[in-house]
């Protein structure tokens, strides 16, 4: 058991412990609570005093030496521990914040090898560094929390799909799982390898520190990209469980989206609709953001001065909804796997925009599908339709 104090509280919290890299392990409270605990390996032992008072009440001596302090909530970090300086040298301890995405998630309370000495520049871009390694080590914690919230609700969903299903499925969500291991491992294994390149490096001059900090700062940045999409999944397996399907007029749902997006539309919307007193059984919200997600699409793939065609037309089977674009064709291997998150860019451009897009558009086929609807797209040298049919 270890006491800490949240917030004025003090908690008591059984902790288990995984690892987490090298040389660091992530400790997190078993029943869920406000805060977690991080030891790291191989730092000389902190004064307790400092720890204790940080944490606002007494911890044991056989404490691990080694302490960051995190805070699973944002607004729980406190005020003094915003205050404190970016490295506190000259002592016995150094304090190092965890920073992600400009805020301080945290922060690191470690021995201090130097020998009474300020912390250099170099030193402190090194501790820094460690810093920011931490946070991102929390945001993944997060991530994969989502992951598994978002892997409970497919569970869900599954069984009430039918039978036949189920395999496809299974096949989507192992490759979803492979695909976001990989896609977390890959930045992460770049920073903590320019961080230990840093660190190792006794007196590395400021060319080279600028040189392994931007490579840090650019997979770090993927990284975060890579736990929005995560989150923005979770998101979307949500929406399928939530779908409050009601007689819808699609036409004029799609017609007041239309209006509300031309305002900020660089290119012209131009519509050409069917009767508007089809009715389908539908969520207006749902189906709302994937009209707006195919025109987004649209726009992205527009030049600023071609006009977007949005319409719709009967089918024997119920309504389809359509907007079309002049941007380059798509190959019908890219027509066939448009909707697909994960896929390569068909503009051989990888970036968050791209992939935010992807996400919208797989979300997009995800509520139609639920719908009992369908999603394609229809390719040529003069148009790309991007599509959907919802039954009648």
């Amino acid at each position: 058991m270890l006491k800490v104090n949240c917030c004025g509280e003090v908690l008591e919290r059984a902790m288990t412990t995984y690892s987490y890299g090298s040389g660091a392990m992530l400790v997190k409270d078993s029943d869920g609570g406000g805060f977690s605990l991080a030891a790291h390996a191989g730092v000389p032992n902190a004064p307790i005093e400092l720890l204790s008072l940080l944490a606002g009440t007494a911890i044991p001596t056989e404490a691990s030496s080694g302490r960051v302090l995190v805070f699973r909530q944002r607004q729980q970090v406190d005020a003094t521990l915003r205050r404190v300086s970016v490295c506190l040298g000259g002592g016995d301890m150094v304090v190092v914040p965890m920073m992600s995405r400009g805020e301080m998630v945290g922060v690191m309370l470690l021995g201090n090898r130097m020998a009474r000495g300020r912390v250099g520049p170099t030193e402190k871009a090194g501790l820094l560094t460690a810093g920011a390694i931490a946070a991102l080590a929390q945001e993944r914690s997060w991530a994969e929390q989502k992951l598994a919230t978002m892997n409970m609700a497919r569970r869900v969903h599954s069984a009430v799909e039918p039978g036949e299903r189920l395999d496809q499925l299974d096949q989507h969500h192992t490759g979803f799982t492979s695909l976001i291991s990989h896609q977390l491992r890959t930045p992460l294994t770049s920073i903590r390898g320019y961080a230990q390149l840093l660190l190792r490096q006794a007196s590395p001059d400021a060319a080279v520190v600028h040189q392994y900090a931007a490579v840090i700062v650019e997979k770090s940045g993927h990284l975060i990209d890579t736990i929005e999409e995560v989150r923005g999944l979770a998101e979307v397996t949500s929406d399928l469980l939530g779908l409050r399907q009601e007689p819808l007029h699609v036409v004029a749902l799609t017609r007041q989206v239309v209006a509300s997006m031309q305002p900020f539309s660089r290119n012209p919307l131009v519509t050409c609709f069917a009767s508007e007193t089809t009715l389908v059984k539908a969520d207006h919200e749902k189906i709302s953001k994937v009209v707006s997600s195919f025109v987004c699409n649209a726009m992205r793939r527009s030049s600023s001065t071609w006009p977007i065609r949005i319409g719709t037309e009967l089918t024997p089977g119920g309504l389809a909804v359509w907007v079309g674009d002049r941007g380059a064709r798509l190959s019908q291997q890219e027509a066939e796997t448009a909707f697909e998150w994960g896929r390569p860019s068909d503009d051989g451009i990888d970036d968050a925009g791209v992939r935010a897009n992807a996400l919208a558009l797989y979300a997009a086929s995800r509520i139609v599908q639920a719908h009992g609807g369908r999603v394609w797209v229809e390719s040529d040298d003069d148009e790309t339709r991007f599509c959907f049919e919802l039954p009648s």
